[in-house]
């Protein structure tokens, strides 16, 4: 659960109410992106592990959001304006 703390804008003077999350959830987080590129890489064993440590931080493993693979895509050269050449002859 995130923590509330009073902060002031600095624009209008305000006092206002912010969450900021736990240093675990933050953790948590990072172990969850880690996962999500793990499993983009076909990694099975890091995912495995992160799994592990997500169980003992009492956090459930989620899936991956639906990230595109980048694919290579072999280029073809174009054919340009040739240029005119200057000071020969």
């Amino acid at each position: 659960m995130p923590e509330q703390q009073t902060a002031r804008n600095v624009a209008t003077g305000a006092e206002v109410v912010i969450e900021v999350p736990t240093v675990e959830e933050m953790q948590i987080f990072a172990l969850q992106r880690e996962r999500d590129g793990y499993v983009l890489r076909g990694l099975a064993d890091r995912v495995k592990a992160v799994d592990a440590e997500l169980k003992r931080m009492g956090a459930a493993a989620r899936q991956p959001a639906d990230v595109p693979r980048e694919t290579v895509v072999e280029s073809k050269p174009q054919s340009t304006a040739g240029r005119s050449r200057r000071g020969s002859g």
